[in-house]
């Protein structure tokens, strides 16, 4: 196999859909003989697949290479070591090693090419071993069989016999190039991990360097006719496919596709994986081809079949007797053996297990011989063997004959709603022949109908009339009257629903008239049909599914995902999603209606954030530095600092490393082991012990109710609820391991409730004080919980916050371990490169109102929370995987709340951590919401700001939620990162959607405000969604002396005004400029600062130093002397007084003024303790004198100690190892 020729495979477009199915295996099949290695592989669109089972129970490989990161993050499964494709192209183009080094292993015929595993769809998976001379035997009888009859090309050539595969193809290329310009093309859209797909349709044309142009499997079943459009637009000669893809293809044709199909170079379609049907030949060539008159499908009386063609060489075929296992003569029907070199081994028996072989070779198959010619039909020799058996049983046991047998597919016999056998109805179908499910058909012997007791006992009537009467009445069970009506929902009363002018019921049974409809096409007869059955019990197959879900969508006119029996796999769950889908779920219902009024409070009352504060990581400490982080693209994502923990001693780059970790890096933020307890009335001893993640909250919310206009004494006993989201308790394990002793204070040091309890308490808040832990959606919870307070009247204000810090290395391991972290600590989500996501951690706040409050209390609003809603997934594939219904119907919830139409929605912030798992099935739900009814101008923008900061967990949602409310207040979107190609199993057919990678704006459509909302799902299954909307436009009236003096927020109050000078290492060249060039009063004092510095820092001239223009070569000189000492001093202290300056020249008079270090030399000058000459002067000569001193390799800390105890402390280092 490795003398290959240059092949082009290419993809059909057929956009936007992605090819679904990879290369990645052909790759590995390659790469895997390349190196003399054996590959299994097996149909993978389910993890659970049971061939690894067998893998991991028979075969026990060391290495399995997959493009599937599911199998690597299944438990089950850790025996075997996963190899990503992706990873292992990313090693071989790593490598520096020259291609001229590699060997190629000697590989001979008898050695194993690949394992191939059936589906296992119907038993468990069989296994066979296909060795290298197999596969090579089966590339050219697959080059073979289509025979490429170079006539079409060029008359004048005769056909040529099947031998000399390979010279021939080769005379055909130059006849195809000369004729046609190109080589020979093959089309196909049968899967690569069939042998149909990989070896017929992959390796022989690489091998013969042919040209292929390949569909995805999916659209194929979704529109066949893609299959023959392919052929006739890229002049393709060869395809071939199962029988039922004749059939779908012809049925499936539209006319306006098929009078522009042009296949007269078109020299053969192949048939395999299974017996193709004289029908399906006959519909095929009259319905799409046309090649034939009809006159030539005459059977003249005959039964007619479709011969298998004749053996090529290596094929030996014999027709034996079933039972003697004797040859059959030419002309007889039997049992078809097959010996070829390209007959698979049972892997079993090559791995040296048991196996139990019924005959050699044996296919089951009915067949006969008729000169070269071959032919099979149905697998009779085992179905007549149970009958056999029936026929032994029942003798034996009943005691009598059996005059005929069915055997019927599973759940094809038809029952009553209440689960009762219709003998009666069972009986007319099968001696009508029309039960759906038939399969196999045998007279045993004839009964003699003129013995009424034996006929009675054989179940038969005695004459035509009593079947008729049968057929008619009988049982009451089967009478009309009896039938009862299909579970699955009453009819709805007279209740008019929107949209089509169809009342909810009657669209209820339009909805179940074109289900069964679809399911008739697929399985037969469904008078019977058992409404709560699993579709896939009933018989409908992975291909069945797609097609049922096509037929649905042209009934109903919407556009249904192939998915659709996965996610609701009986008919009464389709039948109830169609109508939702229909009514929008309820949601325009849900706007003509409005809310209740709940205690006179709206239950649709817009509830109005009011404040809001954070700590999150990249220093994003308020909602300015947040947007200044988000708007340029800032990566937050840094080392694990040492206040956490060394991650040297926790770090190992092999992922399997016994208690390692694989990543260094993560979302942190700053000072969190910092915290004035003193402000909070807090002692020492208390603080010591106290969760940080309590601290950081208590400053949080209490800065976010200051920003809501909150003062201290207001505060205290006030009716306002506390509502924390966190999953994350660290704490725990840090007291445990540190020498911190166990004292009174410990146990609400890490408590969870005192999160939210904590802060009640010391700001003195008497509303519901709650701590929420439902995982990564835990803020979000919290926030759906503080909404409906509110609503409900228990409340008037809310704080909803959120919190999580990463304080001990276990839990990272922990991920690690179950691969859940990406390699390079980044999210990139939706991208085709995820692969898992980076912890993150902060803390945020908001203040919560109802909007009709707002207007009294004289508060500002930043955004509205117009809806929220929170689900469970209930039972799903696992504890922690994700559901992608429960994801569609906790954001329907959220509209239908808001009142809202999923169209109006403008921008949502996902849960986007970056897997490849979770990313399809999030945008698939917000597919399925929100693609209704929306305009390609106007697509929904998805953001994802964990890859800005990594995953905060339990925080997730709520710095989710801010980051929607600046979205709407900026009215742009910033871009997510490390975005470049889309997630190929991501389907964003139908939903006009943007992934930003730069700032994109946002414009309503007039009348409108913005819309956002935000998704958080916890691992086990919790899921919450809000949505938010742009702040509305408020006109105040002046203010009266009643509102003035309110005792609601400090704002109707006197507030004092501080101003606070800093220290040194904020300098930066240009600092202050635009000031310096816009305002006179700024410019003024600058320069008057100046001029008396240039006196004490000559030769130089500060106002050089700080603006030195636009040439590079002068501003890098210029930066290593304003970040030195003696000028950066000065130069601060003259932009922080100009400051001050120009506030007093707009009003803004300081009560208090504070600094620290230099800052306070610039907070005297300003007060008046001293002159601004004498303040300059001293600044001057204090840098200069710190600038001289030589340098220390030491640092600078704050101690909360006296003067006597430091002083008593560095003398116990010693002289030598300190200087003061």
């Amino acid at each position: 196999m490795a003398d290959t020729h240059s092949t082009s495979i290419s993809a059909m477009e057929v956009p936007p859909r992605p090819i679904s199915h990879d290369l990645s295996q052909l790759h590995q099949l390659y790469g895997a003989s390349a190196f003399g290695t054996a590959l299994a592989k097996w149909a993978d669109e389910i993890p659970q697949h049971p061939a690894i089972t067998w893998l991991d129970g028979n075969g026990e490989p060391a290495e399995v290479f997959t493009y599937r990161e599911l199998f690597r993050k299944d438990n089950r499964w850790r025996s075997i070591e996963w190899i990503l494709t992706s990873d292992a192209f990313k090693r071989t183009a790593a490598d520096d090693k020259p291609e001229a080094s590699f060997t190629p292993p000697s590989i001979g015929l008898s050695d194993i090419a690949f394992l191939q595993f059936t589906s296992g769809s119907t038993a468990a998976p069989k296994g066979v071993m296909v060795t290298h001379g197999s596969l090579l035997h089966n590339v050219h009888c697959c080059a073979s069989a289509p025979g490429c009859d170079s006539n079409i090309d060029d008359p004048t050539i005769p056909n040529i016999t099947y031998t000399r595969t390979r010279e021939i193809l080769m005379q055909r290329h130059e006849i195809s190039e000369r004729v046609r310009g190109h080589r020979l093309r093959l089309f196909s859209w049968v899967p690569v991990y069939h042998d149909m797909g990989l070896i017929g349709f992959l390796c022989s044309p690489i091998f013969f360097g042919c040209e292929l142009f390949q569909i995805s499997p999916l659209d194929f079943v979704r529109k066949p006719y893609l299959w023959l459009q392919g052929m006739s637009r890229y002049k393709a000669c060869v395809s071939g496919a199962p029988n039922f893809a004749f059939e779908l293809v012809t049925r499936k044709m539209p006319d306006s596709v098929f009078h522009e199909l042009d296949l007269s170079h078109v020299m053969g379609f192949l048939c395999g994986a299974e017996p193709i049907r004289v029908a399906t030949v006959d519909n095929f060539i009259k319905g799409v081809v046309e090649l034939v008159d009809e006159a030539d499908m005459d059977a003249g009386g005959y039964q007619r079949l479709v011969g298998c063609g004749v053996p090529f060489p290596g094929i030996d075929v014999r027709i034996v007797d079933p039972e003697t296992l004797k040859e059959l003569p030419e002309g007889r029907r039997g049992e078809g053996c097959v010996a070829a070199f390209s007959l698979e081994v049972d892997g079993r028996e090559r791995l040296g297990l048991a196996v139990e072989i019924k005959m050699d070779n044996g296919t089951g198959t009915l067949g006969w011989l008729s000169g070269l010619w071959q032919a099979f039909t149905s697998k009779g020799a085992q179905y007549r063997q149970v009958g056999r058996e029936i026929c032994k049983a029942v003798s034996a046991k009943v005691g009598i004959p059996v005059f005929h047998i069915w055997l019927l597919e599973p759940r094809t016999i038809p029952k009553t709603t209440a689960g009762k056998v219709r003998r009666f109805k069972t009986r007319e179908l099968l001696l009508n022949m029309v039960l759906a499910g038939l399969i196999w058909d045998e007279v045993v012997a004839e009964p003699d109908t003129d013995n009424e007791e034996q006929a009675a006992a054989a179940h038969l009537p005695t004459n035509e009339a009593s079947v008729a009467e049968c057929a008619a009445g009988g049982d009451n069970d089967d009478s009309p009257a009896a039938r009862t009506r299909p579970s699955g929902g009453s009819v709805a009363t007279q209740e008019e629903a929107t949209g089509q002018g169809l009342f909810i019921g009657q669209r209820r049974e339009m909805v179940q008239s074109a289900v069964l409809a679809s399911a008739a096409k697929i399985l037969g007869n469904t008078d019977t049909f058992d409404f709560d059955a699993p579709l896939h019990e009933l018989g409908v197959d992975s291909i069945g599914a797609v097609e049922f879900a096509e037929n649905v969508s042209q009934t109903l006119s919407l556009h249904i995902e192939p998915t659709l029996i996965f996610n609701y796999p009986t008919t009464n769950d389709i039948i109830d999603f169609l109508v939702g889908e229909l009514e929008g779920c309820a949601i325009e219902e849900a706007a003509q209606e409005g809310g209740k009024l709940v205690g006179g409070i709206r239950a649709d009352e817009p509830i109005a954030i009011v404040g809001a504060a954070c700590r999150l990581p990249g220093g994003s400490s308020s909602l300015e530095s947040l947007w200044e982080l988000l708007s340029t693209g800032g990566d937050a994502i840094v080392e694990v600092p040492l206040t956490r923990w060394n991650v040297d001693e926790h770090y190992d780059g092999d992922p399997d490393m016994e208690g390692k970790m694989y990543i260094r890096e993560g979302g942190f933020i700053d000072g969190a082991e910092m915290f004035d307890a003193a402000f909070f009335r807090i002692s020492p001893a208390e603080a010591k012990t106290m969760d940080p993640q309590q601290r950081i909250m208590l400053e949080v919310s209490y800065e976010a109710l200051h920003n809501a206009g909150y003062s201290r004494q207001t505060l205290m006993r006030s009716q306002i609820g506390v509502f924390v989201g966190c999953c994350s308790f660290d704490w725990h394990h840090v007291q445990n391991q540190t020498a911190l002793s166990v004292s009174s204070y410990s146990t609400s040091g890490a408590a969870a409730s005192i999160l939210s309890n904590r802060i009640s308490y010391i700001l003195g808040l008497q509303g519901p004080s709650m701590t929420v832990d439902t995982a990564c959606s835990s803020s979000l919870v919290a926030l759906d919980t503080a909404v409906s307070n509110l609503r409900r009247g228990v409340c008037s204000t809310c704080v909803g916050a959120g919190i999580n810090l990463m304080l001990n290395p276990q839990v990272t391991v922990a991920f690690c371990k179950a691969r859940m972290m990406a390699p390079d600590a980044r999210c990139k989500t939706f991208d085709t490169s995820a692969n898992g996501y980076v912890r993150g951690e902060g803390g945020a706040a908001i203040i919560l109102k109802r909007l009709s409050d707002t207007s009294a209390d004289s508060v500002g609003v930043l955004a509205c929370l117009r809806g929220t809603a929170v689900n469970h997934g209930g039972r799903a594939a696992s504890l922690t995987a994700p559901s992608g219904p429960a994801q569609q119907q906790v954001i329907r919830s959220a509209l239908r709340q808001a009142g809202l139409q999923p169209s109006s929605v403008d921008f949502i912030e996902t849960h986007g951590t970056g897997t490849s798992l979770g990313g399809p099935i999030e945008v698939g739900a917000l597919k399925a919401v929100f693609a209704g009814g929306r305009e390609s101008e106007h697509p929904l923008v998805l953001g994802a700001l964990k890859t800005n900061m990594g995953h905060l967990e339990g925080a997730a949602g709520i710095a989710g939620v801010l980051k929607a409310v600046l979205v709407l207040q900026m009215k742009q979107t910033p871009p997510n990162l490390r975005f470049s190609s889309l997630n190929p199993h991501i389907d964003i057919e139908g939903l006009p959607v943007a992934f930003p990678t730069e700032t994109l704006p946002l414009i309503p459509p007039p009348g409108r405000r913005l819309l956002a909302g935000v998704s958080s799902f916890g691992f086990g299954g919790a899921n919450a969604h809000v949505i938010l909307e742009e702040a509305p436009a408020v006109d105040r009236p002046p203010a009266t002396k009643s509102t003035e003096a309110a005792n609601v927020p400090v704002k109707a109050e006197k507030k004092k005004v501080a101003f606070l000078f800093t220290g040194q290492g904020s300098q930066h060249l240009d600092m202050g400029k635009e000031l310096y060039e816009n305002d006179k009063v700024f410019q003024q004092s600058f320069d008057q600062c100046i001029g008396i510095l240039d006196r004490y820092m000559a030769p130089i001239k500060a106002f050089d130093v700080l603006f030195p223009g636009d040439d590079q070569e002068e501003r890098q000189k210029m930066q290593k002397l304003v970040d030195q000492t003696r000028f950066s001093q000065p130069l601060i202290f003259a932009v922080e007084y100009s400051l001050a300056e120009l506030l007093r020249s707009r009003g803004v008079t300081p009560d208090v003024v504070m600094g620290h270090s230099l800052g306070e030399y610039v907070a005297a000058t300003v007060a008046g303790v001293m002159s601004l000459e004498d303040g300059l002067k001293l600044i001057a000569e204090r840098a200069r004198i710190m600038d001289d001193a030589p340098p220390r390799d030491g640092v600078m800390a704050a101690c909360r100690l006296s003067e006597e105890e430091v002083l008593k402390g560095i003398a116990s280092v010693g002289e030598d190892e300190t200087r003061t």
